[in-house]
């Protein structure tokens, strides 16, 4: 789901970075996509039923001021209508196809008090890209040797 969230955002034009957990004081987040104004998009990624049942548990509801949009993507085999039941309403809804189409069935409303990233913040956040990107090839280089 991961490459084809990537691909609908568009990773040349905008920063994607996976599993973020650290590093910007926010909450852990399956994605976040940042806008060339250092907009945060939070993208939660459910993969189940329960998956999607389970996160209404999670104390921070996925709210902070660093994040603009909220996001679920759910596989195209959670019906929507059962989806819409556990997120929350300010949130959008993509459905991911098995194909790699990605549909946009419910727009998120912005969080209205949220704030760009610093300079600071913005480069906080590349960097935790290029850790994880060099992380990735050194498994790839050490599983090939």
């Amino acid at each position: 789901m991961e490459i084809h969230l990537v691909h609908y955002f568009g990773a040349r034009n905008k920063l994607i970075v996976p599993n973020v957990s650290w590093g910007l004081g926010i909450h852990e987040c399956d994605l976040v996509v940042m806008s060339r104004r250092g907009y945060l998009t939070e993208v939660e990624i459910k993969t189940s039923k329960s998956d999607l049942r389970a996160d209404q548990k999670k104390r921070h509801n996925h709210k902070s001021d660093k994040i603009k949009y909220l996001i679920f993507a759910i596989p195209e085999q959670i019906p929507v209508d059962y989806a819409n039941k556990y997120v929350p309403e300010r949130a959008g809804i993509l459905v991911v196809h098995s194909q790699g189409s990605v549909e946009l069935v419910r727009r998120s409303e912005p969080n209205r008090y949220a704030v760009s990233l610093t300079i600071e913040k913005q480069y906080q956040l590349a960097r935790l890209a290029a850790i994880k990107l060099w992380a990735t090839r050194e498994k790839v280089w050490r599983n090939n040797k």
